[in-house]
């Protein structure tokens, strides 16, 4: 490993992207570029940015609105690092990343670590976790920022879907979990997630169709995890009911339940829109 590759696609985050570029500036080891993919924002994202830019490993590119898949395929396309990692511009790392990924001399092409979650006042701990059967029974994180895959793989596997903009991490990580046997966990945090309302603003729409388009591109995969797709068939009811599609919703509730007699919150959501 020669040159780790941090990707940052913004967009309108002028407000909060200098802490995300501080700690890659930050960090302890200095192997590292920095490519900063604007996607189209009209704030002055730009100015603020260009205050780091005196820094030669850091580049920044704007480009027309395209969606974060798509800034992230072009970002990993003009690296020159042997490994990307992608960070969102409103989270940020721990300054060891670079320097423990480097000391740990790992040759894994998937290494991935917890994470410090903050909601409100809130601090959770996140740790990567066994995701089951569809994911090959691997143990992985797959949130943005809490993993560093090889740019071979990367390819090889296509990168980003850029049909989706929600669920894309963990849609990357079902053609990961094909091409790799096991990942490698760093067991100490070096992510901060920062949850916010409006990072959760897709619309129950958005998030119904990246569900769907998921289950098509990989119904094949899918069906043979009965856990995994009731509780995707689940929550495309729950969404659907958010949409007044109570009729509909009350077949994809049943369905979750078929799949998974054991799955009893969609017996009783089923339960709930028949007796209504």
């Amino acid at each position: 490993m020669k040159l780790i590759s941090f990707i940052i696609p913004t967009y309108n985050r002028a407000d909060r992207i200098e802490k995300a570029v501080e700690s890659i500036i930050e960090q302890t080891h200095s192997s590292w570029e920095l490519l900063i993919i604007d996607d189209g924002s009209t704030d002055n994202t730009r100015e603020v940015v260009s205050d780091f830019c005196f820094d030669e490993r850091i580049q920044f590119y704007s480009r027309n609105h395209s969606g974060v898949s798509s800034s992230r395929n072009f970002g990993a396309k003009i690296a020159k690092g042997d490994y990307l990692v992608f960070l969102d511009s409103d989270d940020f790392l721990y300054q060891d990343l670079v320097k423990e990924i480097f000391t740990s001399n790992i040759n894994k092409p998937f290494l991935c670590w917890e994470v410090v979650k903050v909601v409100g006042e809130k601090r959770i701990s996140w740790k990567p976790e066994n995701l089951g059967k569809v994911y090959n029974y691997i143990t992985a994180s797959f949130l943005a920022g809490s993993f560093c895959i090889s740019k071979d793989l990367f390819f090889k596997i296509g990168g980003y879907d850029e049909n989706l903009d929600y669920g894309e991490n963990y849609e990357l990580g079902l053609r990961i979990s094909t091409c790799i046997d096991e990942s490698h966990i760093f067991q100490k945090p070096f992510l901060q997630n920062n949850v916010r309302p409006e990072r959760n603003s897709h619309n129950s729409r958005e998030r119904l169709y990246a569900c769907l388009y998921q289950y098509k591109k990989h119904k094949s995969r899918i069906v043979e995890d009965s856990v995994f797709e009731s509780n995707l068939n689940y929550l495309m009811g729950y969404l659907l009911e958010r949409l007044n599609k109570r009729s509909f919703s009350k077949k994809l509730y049943k369905r979750a339940w078929k799949i998974n007699p054991f799955n009893f919150k969609a017996f009783l959501k089923s339960l709930y829109l028949t007796l209504r």
